[in-house]
């Protein structure tokens, strides 16, 4: 029973929200101070990351039980990774993408500081990760995401999904808080 890429995708989940956690320390961002007017803070992109994660929990925990009930066809080459569409979008349209209704920060989470945000993040893939025991990697690339946009990417392919649009948030929210500081315009060069 092979789950390298599982087990992969979810720690890199892990380092990369510590790694973003250090860098807002060390530059003494804060969480809940907007940057810009219009643009997220840091806690508010945490939440919007949370609602994404548990929406995702919530449909696999319909999905995943009922999909292996059905017999999956592990015996076929399967994708791992997915084309990185935020960046993509940011290239085309020179904008990030809009985020749907209900993927908007509305105040859940009010934890005042990154670590105890990173932990409700870590909670959410805690419950992924459980929800995936006994699952192999061929048997989660069978089972289809219900996600046009990320072009209906198999349960691997979402779970490299969230490691791009985490990265994407990440980078986004430190260049944001990084330029209000030094006192630029959001589009000043």
């Amino acid at each position: 029973m092979t789950r390298v890429y599982i087990e992969t995708y979810l720690h890199e989940l892990r380092v990369q929200r510590q790694v973003f956690r250090r860098e807002l320390e060390a530059a003494e961002i804060p969480v809940w101070e907007r940057p810009y007017p219009g643009k997220w803070s840091v806690g508010e992109t945490y939440e919007h990351l949370y609602l994404l994660l548990r929406f995702m929990r919530r449909w696999q925990n319909l999905y995943l039980p009922a999909a292996r009930l059905t017999g999956l066809k592990t015996n076929r080459p399967y994708e791992t990774e997915n084309q990185d569409i935020y960046a993509h979008t940011m290239r085309k349209k020179g904008k990030a993408m809009p985020s749907p209704p209900m993927f908007k920060p509305k105040g859940l989470l009010k934890m005042p500081t990154a670590r105890e945000l990173e932990r409700v993040l870590d909670s959410e893939t805690h419950r992924i990760d459980w929800q995936l025991r006994g699952w192999t990697d061929a048997e989660a690339a069978a089972v289809r995401h219900p996600d046009p946009v990320a072009g209906w990417p198999n349960v691997l392919q979402g779970l490299h999904t969230v490691i791009l649009h985490e990265r994407h948030h990440f980078a986004l929210s430190l260049v944001y808080a990084q330029r209000a500081r030094k006192g630029l315009g959001l589009y000043d060069q």
